[in-house]
């Protein structure tokens, strides 16, 4: 276990968080006791997590920027800018929203007013 969770922080280190996270999952399985192995599980999708919301925010800007009223793209870009912290720039795309789509831009609006819950994940 212990090599799995070396071998996942080099992983983690190194730009290799998928990885990473395969190593530490299988370190925290064989020694399920040990706290380091699963903050490191935690790390490696915390990086997952932020790589593939640079991946999205990328996604829409390309695709609003092929239709600036594309209105599942601005719901889209504004539902992650709320999940990174980018409340102001998710307030932006709602007024954006507002005039373009009354439903998205009140979608929108709930995840700004109280955020994203991402509950208990197991």
């Amino acid at each position: 276990p212990v090599l799995h969770a070396w071998y996942g922080a080099t992983l983690l280190s190194t730009g290799f968080a998928d990885k990473a996270y395969a190593e530490y999952k299988k370190a925290a399985e064989l020694l399920p006791d040990v706290p380091e192995f699963h903050a490191g599980v935690g790390h490696s999708l915390l990086n997952i997590y932020i790589e593939k919301a640079k991946n999205s925010v990328a996604a829409f800007k390309k695709a609003i920027e092929i239709d600036p009223n594309n209105v599942s793209a601005l719901e889209g870009l504004g539902i992650v800018y709320v999940s990174i912290d980018r409340k102001d720039q998710a307030a932006e795309i709602y007024n954006r929203l507002k005039k373009l789509d009354e439903d998205a831009a009140e979608r929108l609006n709930q995840f700004i007013a109280w955020g994203l819950d991402w509950g208990e994940m197991k």
